[in-house]
């Protein structure tokens, strides 16, 4: 999301952004850092508030005087004590004649070049990883086309009304509360969108993603999307996908245009080599070990499937979209059509035998329940390979 900071006071900003985003670095105002491309650039304390400053009045430029006195404060310095401080903060940022992040207007003085996209820090803050909470929370997500859902975060019981638990073991796991009920999705105008959260994103660390799904068609059908996207603009985030049949994965670190197939793209698409459209229920499962060539990894009901090298993407994903089940965050388009049992995220690269451990559970979802429809779901489980 694009925001001017022009106008705005650097409290004022710190309140309501956690960060900002000029091309590929990423300044942190929590913690005092600065990133690019995954890497900490380590900077003094008074360039760190340099740069701050150049961000906040960003575009406007600032004279020598006026970062004497915004940056040095009541600290006696003078004009050369400034350009001595630009050309190290240009220099840290690694800045070159076709990259140039602080630019100087003759005259005017220096100014940030380019389109600033602010992170924004979020009113309420629900810590999911490593704890399992006490007491019930819940955030409203909307389940688009039919009905309104909200997302428990407490393992507790539920009655009989449209929820999602969040199941904590050491993962997100995004289910409908009831347990032998699955997301059954029309392919038409149907999703489950959950509002944006820190927990959600995934910045330069390892990752993986679970589901249990169901489809028989072979258009391009999203299972979970967490993207920035903008045609015009670049993209940025992960999503988990069917595509001619075939589990897909992306990986976009809006580093470049929006066009995947594209040099300068800003995302790679990763296909699997197995088909999963036959109208039949599949655990399918991504594990993204980031910093290794063979570790981008698909798995199909336990078994590996294929193995692609992510190291390319080492980038942050995070971004402001809200997360997504059987629909793109940034558009209404790649609607799932099928049912959607269970979705989780882990904060870490899973190995072989955790994903097949986890698809040793089974899917005891579907698309109707025991207790409202009678009869058993012998028929579904069936579906299930191994089972």
């Amino acid at each position: 999301m694009i925001a001017s900071s022009t106008q705005l006071q650097f409290q004022t900003i710190t309140a309501r952004y956690t960060g900002v985003w000029l091309y590929d670095i990423f300044v942190c105002f929590d913690t005092q850092k600065v990133y690019k491309q995954a890497q900490e650039i380590h900077l003094p304390v008074l360039s760190f508030s340099l740069l701050c400053v150049l961000l906040e009045h960003s575009p406007k430029s600032l004279t020598s005087a006026q970062l004497q006195t915004l940056v040095w404060k009541n600290v006696v310095t003078g004009d050369e004590n400034v350009k001595q401080r630009i050309r190290m903060l240009r220099l840290a940022l690694g800045q070159t004649p076709e990259n140039e992040y602080i630019k100087n207007l003759r005259g005017k003085g220096y100014y940030v070049d380019g389109p600033l996209r602010w992170k924004y820090r979020k009113n309420k803050k629900i810590s999911f990883k490593n704890s399992l909470l006490g007491t019930a929370s819940t955030i409203s997500i909307a389940f688009v086309g039919t009905a309104f859902w909200t997302l428990s975060t407490a393992n507790l019981p539920i009655a009989n009304s449209p929820k999602i638990t969040l199941n904590q073991e050491n993962a997100i796991r995004l289910a409908r509360s009831q347990q032998d009920l699955a997301f059954c999705l029309d392919g038409f105008d149907d999703f489950i969108e959950l509002p944006d959260n820190d927990d959600f994103d995934i910045t330069f660390g390892d990752f993986s993603v679970t589901a249990w799904i169901k489809t028989d068609s072979y258009d391009q059908r999203v299972i979970i999307d967490k993207r920035y996207e903008n045609q015009m603009d670049t993209v940025q985030g992960y999503v988990m996908f069917v595509d001619d049949g075939k589990l897909g994965f992306q990986l976009a670190d809006g580093i470049g245009s929006w066009y995947c197939e594209q040099d300068n793209g800003a995302c790679t698409t990763y296909i699997s080599n197995s088909s999963v459209s036959d109208g039949k229920w599949h655990h399918v499962a991504v594990s993204v070990d980031r910093d290794d060539p063979d570790g981008l990894r698909f798995y199909i009901d336990g078994q590996p499937s294929c193995i692609h090298d992510p190291t390319k993407r080492s980038g942050s994903l995070a971004n402001d979209m809200p997360l997504r089940i059987g629909s793109r965050s940034s558009y209404h388009t790649g609607l799932f059509k099928g049912a959607i049992g269970e979705v989780a995220l882990h904060h870490r690269a899973l190995d072989q035998q955790e994903v097949h451990l986890d698809y040793q559970k089974g899917n005891q979802r579907s698309c109707f329940s025991i207790a409202s429809k009678g009869g058993t779901m012998s028929h579904d489980r069936h579906d299930i390979a191994g089972l």
